[in-house]
């Protein structure tokens, strides 16, 4: 794992950013860019509730001049997360499809991933040039583990390290999803207000690294949307994030939006 800022800590967290000093010797704060969350909700449809996969969306084309977009990385969306992306991937498989993506993408997940096994998943699914668009959809998992401020600053030095080990990658950020148990809270109620809180942090930090998040507000904590174990999606669910994923990423790789904007 990268070096920490001091020799006790040498678990898997990134290496600090460190500030600039003056000539003087007093610390400058960074100026990190500012950016105006522009919630534009989804707009798309509402579907039928159904067990397998929605339709495919009939406005989504593949342009040709998307492949052109991004001349110093790999012209693919790398999605990376938890058992919640590594279950996405397998249903989609299962019904015979993919995200239909303007650029080709891949998924990288691993069950009970926290942010001390992000650098060991990202790096293995990394072994090329970087992609275009990386989503994370991580930090449930270190929810009750650590307190707000200890995961605030655990994905701060991850987006750090990830804007200065991959340049060329435009970073989307991936709402953390609601559910009923929690592994390291037995306090659902308290373990639902920590995660409003981290998501609300990771979205102003996301966008002071000129990335975008994503909204799901579609899924909510009820069996509809969750499986039987109350961590896990359903069919629905599984159909909910898919669709929102696509039409998300695709109106960010075709529109490029004004960086910090959510979909």
């Amino acid at each position: 794992m990268p070096p920490r800022r001091t020799q006790r800590a040498t678990s898997g967290r990134p290496p600090a950013r460190h500030r600039s000093r003056s000539p003087q010797g007093r610390p400058q704060a960074e100026q990190a860019p500012t950016g105006q969350e522009r919630a534009l909700g989804n707009q798309a449809p509402a579907m039928a509730a159904t067990a397998g996969p929605p339709q495919d969306p009939a406005w989504w084309q593949t342009p040709a001049a998307a492949q052109d977009l991004h001349h110093s990385s790999s012209p693919e969306v790398l999605i990376l997360g938890s058992s919640i992306v590594r279950r996405l991937e397998r249903d989609l498989v299962q019904w015979g499809r993919t995200l239909r993506l303007p650029l080709p993408v891949r998924f990288a997940g691993q069950s009970g991933l926290q942010f001390s096994g992000l650098r060991t998943l990202l790096e293995g699914a990394i072994e090329g040039p970087p992609p275009a668009y990386l989503v994370l959809h991580v930090g449930a998992n270190d929810i009750g583990r650590l307190n707000t401020v200890e995961w605030a600053q655990e994905l701060q030095l991850w987006l750090a390290y990830i804007g200065a080990r991959y340049p060329t990658t435009r970073v989307v950020w991936s709402d953390m999803l609601p559910r009923r148990t929690w592994r390291y809270s037995v306090d659902p109620a308290g373990a639902e207000r920590a995660r409003k809180r981290g998501t609300r942090r990771a979205r102003h930090l996301v966008a002071g690294e000129r990335g975008w998040f994503i909204k799901h507000p579609r899924i909510v904590a009820d069996d509809a949307c969750l499986a039987a174990d109350g961590v896990h999606l359903s069919s629905w669910g599984t159909c909910l994030l898919a669709w929102s994923l696509e039409e998300s990423l695709t109106n960010i790789i075709l529109g490029s939006p004004v960086w910090g904007t959510c979909w």
